[in-house]
């Protein structure tokens, strides 16, 4: 019997986003008294949209259901066409702007990134703490991506974890050297886990593809291809995949398309700068933490050398080295997870960790 399993990471953002598709396609067809009651998320907004003068009178609760109170304003007053245009555009401007805030998210979490790159190289108390708080960010960073692929589970993360742990103890009490275990470790793993963060992440790469096929099919074939459960988003999508081809009509399908395809426009996006700011992170914890202060602690060792001999004593120094070992560990980890997810994180910060520690070990202390 073969181990597998899979889950998704709580989807804190996006996810929403596909009730207020649902609810921008259907509101023209049935109203958006039904379409609403259909949507778990605004069902118990129907009530108060009906009842309340103005979004003043409930503050929070309208504001978070403005495409209802939009919705319920239109109604009655527009054809059809111009009903679902209307609010087509306020949730395209949503989802734009919320692809915006993600990519600000990710530029702050660089900038972040090079901050504690710099206290780590000069504060000795950061050893090891910098390495927590940078995986803890690419944790973070996972929870706010959008979810194009599940974290899949085989008996391959079981040795992973396994082999981490026996590399850990044999690099440490073995060979004596502890520092160097926590870069073994995630090395280990990572390349265990290698087979299924490639095979997870082809699933990624051809998610629109995916997807816009299947929607695509309901106008073209007579038993169209049915959306997969490849993917948290594909399961998202498939109530309104079933609704517009169990309905057909030609305006449902057409707004579906529509609106799909700017989604995964969006999240394609969102996606791509996850990558770019991911690849900045990494060559800052190979360029910065391992070849810039390899480079600089050089030169500082002759003068930690001669100072030490006339009996200067230069504290700062001796924490340099240890620091910007796992500053690129936490680094390598963050831009991988920005990347994709923990699994390269691990494979990347470990990489980037054993280079680090044949350039810089030298320098864990004074000569």
């Amino acid at each position: 019997m073969v181990f597998k399993t899979r889950f998704a990471l709580p989807d804190l953002y996006i996810g929403s986003w596909v009730d207020y598709i649902i609810f921008t396609i259907k509101a023209p067809m049935i109203g958006w008294r039904e379409a609403a009651r259909g949507i778990k998320r605004f069902r118990r907004f129907v009530n108060i949209v009906e009842t309340a003068p103005s979004a003043r009178e409930y503050g929070r609760a309208l504001r978070n259901a403005w495409l209802l109170v939009m919705a319920s304003r239109v109604e009655g007053g527009a054809s059809i066409e111009a009903y679902f245009q209307q609010l087509y555009t306020e949730v395209r401007r949503m989802m734009q702007r919320g692809g915006d805030i993600l990519a600000q998210v990710f530029m702050l979490v660089v900038l972040v990134g090079v901050v504690l790159g710099i206290f780590s190289a000069v504060l000795p108390s950061m050893a090891g703490l910098n390495l927590l708080m940078l995986c803890m960010m690419g944790f973070l960073v996972m929870l706010m991506a959008p979810k194009a692929h599940y974290i899949t589970i085989t008996i391959l993360d079981i040795i992973g974890v396994i082999l981490a742990v026996a590399s850990y103890a044999l690099v440490w009490l073995v060979l004596g050297h502890p520092n160097l275990a926590v870069s073994v470790a995630f090395l280990a793993y990572g390349l265990m886990v290698l087979p299924n963060s490639i095979s997870d992440y082809k699933l990624r790469l051809s998610l629109r593809q995916r997807v816009m096929n299947s929607f695509n099919e309901i106008t073209t074939r007579p038993v169209p291809t049915p959306l997969m459960d490849l993917s948290p988003i594909e399961r998202a999508l498939r109530p309104l995949w079933e609704e517009a081809r169990g309905s057909g009509a030609p305006h449902l399908i057409a707004w579906s398309n529509a609106l799909v395809l700017d989604f995964l426009g969006v999240v394609n996006n969102v996606l791509v700068n996850g990558l770019i700011y991911g690849l900045v992170v990494v060559g800052m914890g190979a360029g910065i933490s391992i070849g810039l202060f390899a480079w600089v602690l050089g030169i500082i060792w002759k003068s930690a050398a001669y100072a030490t001999q006339v009996g200067i004593s230069i504290p700062f120094i001796m924490g340099l080295g240890i620091n910007n070992y796992y500053n690129a560990i936490g680094t390598g980890f963050l831009g991988g997870a920005m990347v994709f997810d923990y699994r390269l994180g691990a494979l990347v910060g470990g990489l980037l960790g054993v280079v680090g520690w044949f350039l810089l070990s030298p320098y864990f202390v004074l000569p």
